[in-house]
């Protein structure tokens, strides 16, 4: 099919390489959502933007009903609990796995910036209750927010007070700022996850190495001596659309180890 031998080679390595990924990430995929990992980094990063460690002032805002009405369930900060990783000293915490299955993943910007902003100047909600604490009457204005604003704790209050000065009068600007806050926030949350990430697929990928004993020299050494072996391998590649990551799980995996063995890949223990 092709002359090179080199190309071949190289295509065959690819399509290993390939399907031994998608596994990888099945699996680190299927392994994050049953441990609920992305709504942990999330609300964890809540925390640290509203400096809330104990969880009292996030808790109000996973209430506001325009966060509220992304997840099912309650956020409760009772749920807290120290990080193994800080060894109990309490500088950290994380929410136990089984009161962050229904916590949201992901909160738009535009979302969050208009709870908290409401948060501020009119005070908390209680979803479900249908009363709310005293708030303040009247239409949304600087005026307003900053008056509210003077009376959170010192690290919320010169955050809020800070994008008011940058605004100029200007509500929308406060918006700005409060978006441009909350998506520096996300920014650590996303590194938080993607080193997570990193060290889990190289978990995996070794592991899987293990398990299907995988030998990519001995393929290589396989293909470059077996002409035969080469040109299966090279026209399943060819003809072949490659599993779609977007059936994900155990499906991916099983049509990944499918296509691994329909090429006679000479992985296994057998």
């Amino acid at each position: 099919m092709l002359n090179s031998e080199t190309l071949e080679v190289a295509i065959g390595m690819v399509l290993l390489f390939l399907l031994m990924s998608l596994i990888c990430t099945a699996i680190k995929e299927w392994i994050e959502a049953l441990l609920k990992w992305r709504a942990m980094d999330l609300e964890r990063a809540m925390r640290n933007l509203l400096d809330d460690p104990d969880g009292k002032t996030t808790q109000l805002l996973y209430s506001h009903p325009i966060i509220y009405s992304l997840f099912q369930g309650r956020y409760d900060a009772a749920q807290l609990r120290s990080s193994w990783l800080t060894m109990g000293t309490g500088a950290d915490k994380h929410m136990r796995l089984g009161a962050r299955r229904n916590l949201p993943s992901y909160i738009p910007t535009a979302h969050f910036a208009t709870a908290f902003i409401d948060l501020v100047a009119r005070g908390p909600t209680t979803p479900g209750a249908g009363a709310t604490a005293p708030a303040a009457p009247g239409p949304l204005t600087i005026d307003l927010l900053r008056r509210q604003a003077a009376l959170l704790p010192e690290h919320l209050s010169r955050t809020v007070i800070a994008g008011i000065d940058y605004a100029n009068g200007d509500i929308a600007k406060v918006r700005r700022a409060v978006e441009q806050w909350f998506d520096g926030a996300m920014d650590r949350a996303s590194g938080w996850y993607k080193r997570r990430t990193q060290a889990l697929l190289f978990v995996v990928g070794l592991l899987a190495a293990v398990v299907l004993n995988v030998d990519a020299l001995h393929i290589l050494h396989r293909m470059t001596a077996d002409k035969r072996f080469r040109d299966v391998v090279v026209s399943h590649a060819a003809a072949a659309a490659a599993p779609a990551a977007a059936g994900g799980g155990l499906d991916t995996i099983a049509q990944a180890r499918g296509e691994l063995d329909a090429v006679t890949m000479p992985i296994g223990w057998e």
